[in-house]
């Protein structure tokens, strides 16, 4: 995969979690979906954020900044491990959401599924701060 079709591929999988985020977040702040599709949504969203991730590991953005900028691998590291922490909550989410009954289960459920998202966020902040720092970068010529 050519490096312009891998961040195509990225920017799509990105648009999908964007999507995907902004219905669970509705799904859980609100809950006016049934409690299935909240399920649902967070089975779909799993997937999308392993393939996103997975994208961004493997010839993705984390080779180029390293690539690029060699000092920037601890913060790289930092955000691969992140990636095994989210992935690894979201799959215990789901796994507890398959036995949640109605009631105050089911709101605890939700809290820890918008905090998920919220660390999700952060997250991407984190990317997008270090993809400005190393792509964006102005050295100048010292004038």
């Amino acid at each position: 995969m050519s490096g312009e079709e891998l961040a195509r591929e990225i920017r799509h999988e990105h648009e999908m979690l964007a999507a995907l985020m902004q219905r669970l977040h509705e799904d859980m702040t609100a809950l006016r979906s049934s409690w299935a599709s909240a399920r649902d949504d967070l089975r779909a969203f799993l997937n999308h954020l392993r393939r996103h991730f997975a994208l961004e590991e493997e010839g993705g953005f984390m080779e180029d900044v390293v690539q690029r900028w060699p000092h920037a691998a601890p913060h790289v590291e930092t955000l691969r491990a992140e990636h095994t922490q989210l992935l690894r909550e979201a799959e215990r989410l789901m796994e507890t959401g398959d036995r949640v009954i109605e009631g105050q289960l089911m709101s605890t459920w939700a809290d820890e599924c918008l905090r998920l998202l919220s660390a999700i966020r952060e997250h991407d902040r984190k990317e997008n701060h270090l993809i400005q720092e190393v792509f964006c970068l102005d050295v100048g010529g010292g004038d």
